[in-house]
């Protein structure tokens, strides 16, 4: 079972086509209960902060953990900010794999230490103070950063920094780590049966 936690933007056309490559069981969270659309990014961004957050975003992530028990995640920006937080509160070990891109405001709560294995890939230039942010998340057990050469919201082909050929190419790294985890415990429950 995977999740995936989407951005500002929500649950959109575009995260749905992102879905469809998977071949395991996969449920979405949102920081929206309904679809919503945007004019911009500011629009998003903006509408996250009035409907939700990164609190209340927090929460309903802990939620949908706890209720669909993944064993791989994978997050978009303030979603993966979400899930960094969620993860590091939660006691469960079930999740084996956490996937965040460009987390937002992840260099407010580099002391946090999810317990699974999490590879983050940072735009280029976010945070300002990068470096600083991969030297003490990279001292984390499990934890793996990488430095992109692009601009946050490279994910989203809704957002004014999407680029195609880096969405492809990272699309078939989630799509690696959702084989390797979602296909495991599949065999683990099996051969407990």
């Amino acid at each position: 079972m995977m999740l995936l936690v989407s951005d500002q933007y929500g649950d959109t056309a575009a995260l749905s086509a992102f879905s469809s490559q998977f071949q395991c069981k996969l449920e979405v969270c949102s920081p929206f209960n309904e679809i919503l659309h945007f004019n911009s990014e500011s629009d998003a961004i903006d509408a996250y902060n009035r409907h939700c957050g990164h609190d209340t975003y927090c929460e309903k992530v802990k939620e949908a953990i706890m209720r669909f028990q993944p064993s791989a995640i994978v997050a978009f920006g303030t979603g993966a900010l979400a899930t960094w937080r969620a993860l590091s509160e939660l006691p469960l070990k079930r999740v084996q794999h956490f996937t965040g891109f460009y987390p937002d405001q992840i260099e407010h709560f580099t002391s946090l230490k999810p317990a699974c294995k999490t590879d983050l890939y940072f735009a280029y230039d976010e945070p300002s103070n990068l470096q600083e942010v991969i030297c003490k998340l990279g001292k984390t057990a499990g934890v793996h950063c990488y430095r992109t050469r692009y601009s946050a919201g490279f994910m989203n082909p809704e957002s004014s920094k999407f680029d195609a050929a880096a969405s492809k190419h990272f699309s078939e790294i989630c799509k690696s780590s959702a084989i390797l985890h979602c296909e495991s415990k599949k065999h683990h429950q099996f051969e407990l049966a």
